[in-house]
């Protein structure tokens, strides 16, 4: 892989936002890509994921097993980390008083930012692969009501 690749796509990712950064609380983004210990992964992330620091404005991605399914949608991952520092520096929130639904937007706002930007090939599965029947289970499994604060139990079904 050609490494200055990822770096060309944050570029991509972070011009999106420059008509506005005056506007914009960040200055520099840092971004980090680690390669991780298979032992300690999440099976069901498909060998790769990324996260946001809530209290700088810096990312990371992670990947445990690189191959020729998820090295591609790393131009996703930065432009979906990226949109999460950006969105959370202009609308702020606290974990404890989000909602579900507030989550949801989150992660779906993010996804299409980052299908606008590189096509849907560069998203999560998360996203391309949903079962449209899972959403009746999605309602039934979800407790409480997606109005509610979040609660420790409710971040467990989200955050794994």
């Amino acid at each position: 892989m050609n490494w200055t690749y990822p770096s060309a796509r944050s570029t991509t990712s972070s011009s999106r936002f420059d008509a506005l950064n005056a506007r914009l609380p960040v200055e520099t983004v840092t971004g980090w890509l680690a390669l991780a210990d298979p032992a300690r992964s999440n099976r069901y992330e498909r060998g790769y994921t990324g996260a946001i620091d809530w209290t700088e404005p810096r990312f990371i991605g992670q990947f445990w097993e690189p191959n020729e399914h998820n090295l591609p949608r790393l131009p996703g991952l930065v432009a979906h980390e990226l949109h999460h520092l950006i969105r959370l520096r202009v609308f702020p929130w606290d974990m404890h008083m989000t909602t579900v639904a507030d989550y949801i937007v989150l992660e779906g706002t993010a996804e299409a930012y980052a299908a606008s930007l590189f096509g849907e090939d560069a998203v999560g599965y998360f996203i391309t692969e949903f079962d449209p029947d899972e959403f009746e289970t999605a309602r039934q499994v979800q407790y409480p009501p997606q109005c509610a604060p979040m609660s420790r139990s409710t971040r467990s079904y989200i955050i794994t």
